[in-house]
C-alpha cells in the first residue's frame, strides 16, 4: 500500500525556505508604514527564496555547442526547440533578432573561451513587436522553463523611479554573481528609470577582468563578462518609423536596411540613456524591433492557428488566416497594435467558439463555427 505522504526528500528541499518566508511576511504586517513596508517585505522574501534556490548552468543545448544558433533562432521563429517546446514563442519580419544575436549569444556563453566584456544588447522599438517575447524565450531557452531559476533577473524602470532603488540594482547583480556566474540581466523600460541609474554599473558592464565591490565591508573582486545584459526600450521607436516608412510605404524589400543605419540613427537615443554607456562603446548590439507589417500578422495567424489545431482537434477552412487578418485595424502598411492584436483577434474571433465547433470557416467575412 502506498503512502499519501510525499516524498521526505520534497519536505526537506522546501523546508528552509518556510520559516524565511513566515518570519519576513509576519515582520511586514507589524510594521506601521504601510505598503511601502509590504512592498519591500515581498522583495526580501522574494531574494530569501532566491538566495536558497541551486544555480545551474545553461541549458545542455548551450554546450552541445552544436549548431546552437540555428536552434536558438528556430525557437525564436517557429516557437521550439526540436518541435517540443515553447510554442508562445515567436518573433516574426524581426530579422535584426534572428541573423545575427543567437550567434552572438551562443559565441558569448562558449566555455572554451572568455568573453572580454557583458554582451549588452539594446533592444528598442515601439510596444507590442516582440522584445518582452524574445526575453522571455532567451530566459526559458537558456535555463528552461522553472520560474524560480534566479540566474534571469528583471529591473522594471517604473518601479525603480517609484521606490528609488538605484543603489539596489548594484547590490542585486553582486548578489546574484554571489551564486550564479552566468546571469542574465533584463532592465525593462530603460527610458523610465531614475536619470544615473545605469551610470551607477557602468564599471560593471566594461572591459575589466574583474571589478571591486564591497560585500559585508570587505573589499572583494567579481568578474562580470560572461553576464548577458537586455536594455529594453520604447524610445526608438519615432527614428525607427523615420528609417522604415519610407521603404514599407513603396512596398520595397526591407533587406536594404543595416543594423549601422539603425545604429548611427539612434546614437541620441542611446545617449540620452547614459553618455558613458555610449561613449565608451559598451552596447554590444543594438536590435531595433521592426513595425509590424500585414503579411509577418498572417504569419503570426497561421502559426498560432497550427497550435490551436493540434490542441484542440480542429480544423481551419483555407483562407481562415487570411480572413482573420482581414479584421485587423490597419495604419498604412502596418497592424495597429502591434502582434499583441493578433492575440486579441484570437482571443475575439476564436476562443469563445472553440467549445462549440470543430471546424471554423469564414462567410462573409464572418467567423462560423460548425460541429463535423
Amino acid at each position: 500500500k502506498q503512502s499519501a505522504q510525499p516524498p521526505i526528500e520534497e519536505h526537506r528541499n522546501m523546508t528552509p525556505l518556510v520559516p524565511i518566508c513566515l518570519f519576513l511576511i509576519v515582520g511586514v504586517s507589524l510594521t506601521p508604514s504601510g505598503k511601502t513596508s509590504i512592498e519591500n517585505g515581498i522583495g526580501y522574501v522574494q531574494r530569501a527564496i532566491q538566495a536558497a534556490l541551486p544555480c545551474g548552468d545553461p541549458q545542455p543545448a548551450m554546450a552541445e555547442r552544436v549548431n546552437v544558433p540555428q536552434k536558438l533562432r528556430l525557437y525564436l521563429q517557429d516557437g521550439s526547440v526540436g518541435g517540443t517546446e515553447g510554442h508562445n514563442f515567436r518573433l516574426y519580419g524581426q530579422r535584426f533578432v534572428l541573423e545575427d544575436i543567437p550567434a552572438a549569444i551562443f559565441a558569448h556563453l562558449r566555455k572554451d573561451q572568455i568573453p572580454s566584456k557583458p554582451l549588452v544588447l539594446y533592444l528598442t522599438g515601439d510596444s507590442n513587436l516582440g522584445k518582452t517575447v524574445f526575453e522571455k524565450a532567451l530566459r526559458t531557452f537558456l535555463y528552461g522553463h522553472d520560474r524560480r531559476v534566479k540566474q534571469a533577473i528583471t529591473f522594471d524602470g517604473t518601479d525603480i523611479w517609484r521606490r528609488g532603488e538605484i543603489n539596489n540594482i548594484r547590490e542585486e547583480m553582486v548578489r546574484a554573481f554571489d551564486k550564479c556566474q552566468i546571469n542574465l540581466f533584463v532592465f525593462d523600460k530603460v527610458d523610465h528609470m531614475v536619470p544615473g541609474t545605469l551610470d551607477s554599473i557602468i564599471d560593471l558592464l566594461g572591459y575589466r577582468k574583474a571589478v571591486e565591490v564591497i560585500r559585508e565591508g570587505k573589499v572583494v573582486e567579481v568578474d562580470f563578462r560572461r553576464s548577458i545584459v537586455l536594455l529594453m526600450s520604447n524610445n526608438g521607436a519615432d527614428e525607427i518609423q523615420k528609417l522604415v516608412g519610407p521603404i514599407d510605404d513603396q512596398g520595397r524589400d526591407r533587406q536594404s536596411l543595416t543594423r549601422a543605419k539603425f545604429e548611427e540613427a539612434l546614437t541620441d537615443d542611446i545617449r540620452s540613456l547614459s553618455r558613458d554607456l555610449y561613449r565608451k562603446g559598451l552596447i554590444s548590439y543594438v536590435v531595433p524591433f521592426l513595425p509590424a507589417l500585414h503579411s509577418d500578422a498572417l504569419l503570426l495567424i497561421q502559426s498560432q492557428l497550427e497550435s490551436l489545431k493540434k490542441f484542440h482537434l480542429i480544423e481551419f477552412s483555407k483562407g481562415f488566416a487570411a480572413c482573420l487578418s482581414h479584421k485587423l485595424e490597419k495604419t498604412g502598411p502596418y497592424i495597429k497594435g502591434g502582434f499583441q492584436a493578433v492575440d486579441d483577434i484570437i482571443k475575439e474571433q476564436v476562443h469563445p467558439r472553440l467549445p462549440f465547433g470543430t471546424k471554423f470557416s469564414c462567410q462573409d467575412g464572418e467567423v462560423v463555427a460548425q460541429r463535423r
